[in-house]
C-alpha cells in the first residue's frame, strides 16, 4: 500500500514515479497495490510515468488522491519515446480529486491524462472522481477537460465502467465529463478503438460542439470486436446528442432525426429451425426452436444464446391456442392439441432488437 505520500514544488508521483529514457522494450508491472490519499501540487498524484517502459497496472486501487493544480490526480503518463504503452486491468480508480489552479489551459484529464498509448482491459472502473475550482469560462462546449484524456486515443476491451466523474466551476455549476472526444475539423479523431467485447460496460462520452451536420463515428472496430450489444447500451451520452450505430456499424453521435442504422445496427441476422414440425395430436408434446445468429456473415450463436429473450405462442388463425412461453422449448401438456394445422409464432429479442418468424406446425 502506497498511502499519504506528499510532494511539493511541482513534483508528482507521491505514490509512485517511474522515469527513464532508455527502457524501450522493457516492462514494469504494478500488481495488487493500493495508492491511497496521496497529495501533490503536480500532475500524476498517485502514479507519474515519464518513461518509455511498457507499464502494466492490474488488480489495484487508486483512491482518495488529491491534486492542487491542473492535471491528473490518479495517473499521468508522459511518453519518452513512442514505445510507451500503459495497460490497466481489474483496477478501481475512484474518489480522487483535483482543485484546479487559476489560469492555463484545460485540455487534460483530471483522473487520467497523458500522451502514452493506453489500453483499458476488463475490470476497470473509473467513477466518482472530481475537479473543483474550474473557471466559469470553461463551459459545456469549451475545451477538453474531462476525467480521462489521451491525445492518442483509448483502446478498450472487456467490461469497463467510466461514469459519474464531475467538474464543478467557481460559480458552483457542475457537469458530468467522463471522456471528451476531440474534434478534428468535423470528425472525431482519435476515436476509441475496441479490442474486444464491451458487454456490460457503461462509458460516458461527449463531444464539445453545439451542433453536428452528420452522424459522427467515435469508435473503430465496433462490429469486429465481438461486441453484439447496441452502442446505446454500452455508451452513455454526456452531451445533447443521441448515441446510436452509424451505417458503418460504429458507435456514433447521431444528428437528430438522422440516418443512423437503428433497424440492424450491428449487421446481426437471426433465423430459426423448429423441430419437430409434425406432432402427434391428442398427446403431450415438446417443440424446440433453435436460433442461428450471424453477425456480418459470422456465426455468433454460441456467444449470445444465453442473452436471447423468448416469447413463443401457438395460434389457430387469429385465436390464441397456447399463451406465450419465455423459453425456446414449447411444452404441450396432455391431452395435447386436436389434429389441425397451427401457427407457431416466434419472437426472439437480442440487445433490444426483436427478430420474429412464424412456422406452421401440423398435429396429426
Amino acid at each position: 500500500m502506497l498511502k499519504q505520500g506528499t510532494t511539493t514544488d511541482n513534483q508528482g508521483g507521491a505514490g509512485l514515479f517511474i522515469s527513464s529514457v532508455d527502457a524501450a522494450g522493457k516492462k514494469v508491472s504494478i500488481k495488487n497495490c493500493k495508492f491511497i490519499n496521496n497529495k501533490t501540487d503536480y500532475t500524476g498524484t498517485a502514479i507519474l510515468i515519464k518513461s518509455n517502459y511498457e507499464v502494466a497496472i492490474s488488480d489495484c486501487e487508486i483512491s482518495g488522491n488529491q491534486l492542487t493544480g491542473n492535471g491528473a490526480a490518479a495517473i499521468e503518463a508522459i511518453q519518452n519515446g513512442t514505445s510507451t504503452y500503459i495497460t490497466i486491468a481489474n483496477t478501481n480508480i475512484k474518489n480522487n480529486s483535483v482543485k484546479a489552479a487559476s489560469g492555463g489551459t484545460y485540455k487534460f484529464g483530471f483522473v487520467m491524462n497523458g500522451d502514452a498509448y493506453t489500453k483499458l482491459l476488463a475490470g476497470v472502473t473509473i467513477n466518482n472522481n472530481s475537479i473543483t475550482n474550474v473557471p466559469v469560462s470553461i463551459s459545456e462546449s469549451d475545451d477538453n477537460l474531462c476525467a480521462v484524456y489521451n491525445t492518442l486515443g483509448l483502446k478498450i476491451a472487456g467490461k469497463s465502467i467510466i461514469k459519474d466523474n464531475i467538474i464543478t466551476r467557481t460559480d458552483s455549476s457542475s457537469s458530468v465529463r467522463n471522456i471528451v472526444l476531440p474534434l478534428l475539423g468535423t470528425m472525431i479523431s482519435p476515436k476509441i478503438s475496441l479490442l474486444g467485447n464491451l458487454a456490460g460496460s457503461s462509458i460516458g462520452v461527449s463531444v464539445l460542439t453545439s451542433s453536428i451536420a452528420s452522424n459522427m463515428d467515435f469508435t473503430s472496430g465496433y462490429s469486429t470486436s465481438g461486441t453484439t450489444s447496441v452502442p446505446a447500451s454500452i455508451f452513455v451520452s454526456d452531451c445533447n446528442f443521441t448515441i446510436g450505430a452509424s451505417n458503418s456499424g460504429e458507435a456514433a453521435f447521431l444528428v437528430s432525426g438522422g440516418d443512423g442504422n437503428t433497424t440492424n445496427p450491428l449487421g446481426i441476422t437471426m433465423s430459426f429451425t423448429v423441430s419437430p414440425e409434425t406432432v402427434a395430436a391428442n398427446s403431450a408434446a415438446s417443440i424446440t426452436v433453435t436460433p442461428s445468429v450471424l453477425q456480418n456473415g459470422i456465426d455468433i450463436t454460441a456467444s449470445v444464446l444465453d442473452d436471447i429473450l423468448w416469447s413463443i405462442n401457438i395460434k389457430s388463425g387469429s385465436s390464441l391456442i397456447m399463451p406465450a412461453v419465455t423459453s425456446n422449448v414449447v411444452t404441450i401438456a396432455a391431452p395435447g392439441l386436436e389434429a389441425d394445422c397451427y401457427t407457431l409464432n416466434i419472437f426472439a429479442t437480442l440487445n433490444g432488437i426483436t427478430y420474429d418468424d412464424s412456422v406452421n406446425i401440423i398435429f396429426e
